[in-house]
């Protein structure tokens, strides 16, 4: 009789064990389901971290933009102030009555000034020194 106490008694407490375990297994047997509180976190926190990508995006997409139309507004002021530069000189040499004879020295240093102004605006068409 005592064996047959100690066989229940084993029983009862392995199936308490084996209960117990069941219960602290629980959330994690069913984890995998769409309704599951840990599906819904974890969809949640992709959501935010999605939210927060996208959100860099376009603040990095404005800034550039805004550093794009900072260069347009730079070249085409940079354009307006060549073509006023070189409007009237372009006039006066084409229109000079000694036009199509060898430049004198006054003349070739207005020409100099006008290219060094040319090279200030743009650097980039000037000569190489």
């Amino acid at each position: 009789m005592k064996r047959a106490a100690l066989t229940w008694l084993a029983v009862g407490v392995a199936a308490l064990i084996a209960a117990a375990l069941a219960v602290s297994l629980w959330n994690g047997l069913w984890s995998f389901l769409p309704w599951s509180a840990e599906s819904r976190a974890e969809r949640e926190a992709v959501r935010a971290d999605t939210a927060e990508a996208g959100e860099s995006a376009r603040r990095i997409e404005s800034q550039g933009q805004a550093e794009q139309i900072q260069r347009v507004e730079t070249t085409h002021r940079q354009v307006i102030e060549v073509i006023d530069a070189t409007a009237p000189v372009i006039h006066e040499t084409r229109s000079a009555p000694d036009a199509h004879e060898p430049l004198d020295p006054e003349r070739r240093s207005r020409v100099r000034d006008h290219q060094q102004r040319m090279c200030e605006l743009v650097p980039a068409t000037c000569p190489a020194d």
